[in-house]
């Protein structure tokens, strides 16, 4: 009997408009994607945009883990809160979130760099 094959989203920002219509193999994260499917993972995109927030929510909620990859800030006239808040949730229901919004929290915006 074959084992679990775990899902992964790789969850990045998109326009709202277009979020639906975005294909993985289109995107930056093709070769990651393709790295994960020869791993033996089954790799989705989580197009995000906080127009969508619900329907990204639903969509995470049926992965084991999820890959994000959003700048702490992603447009100048927002910010994560609303995408944290998704983050935690999902994480809070079992899903592995990488990285957790806790520990983008803990680095600060550029503070880390500073620091060091």
């Amino acid at each position: 009997m074959a084992g679990k094959r775990y899902q992964v989203a790789i969850l990045f920002p998109a326009d709202a408009a277009q979020r639906q219509a975005i294909k993985l193999e289109d995107t930056r994260f093709a070769g990651i994607a393709t790295a994960l499917r020869e791993a033996g993972l089954e790799v989705e995109a989580a197009a995000y945009a906080d127009e969508a927030v619900e329907e990204v929510r639903a969509q995470l909620r049926h992965f084991d883990a999820v890959l994000v990859w959003a700048n702490p800030i992603i447009e100048p006239d927002r910010d994560r809160a609303t995408l944290n808040a998704l983050l935690e949730d999902v994480a809070n229901a079992g899903v592995y979130i990488s990285a957790h919004p806790e520990v983008i929290r803990k680095m600060g915006t550029k503070e880390v760099l500073y620091r060091t």
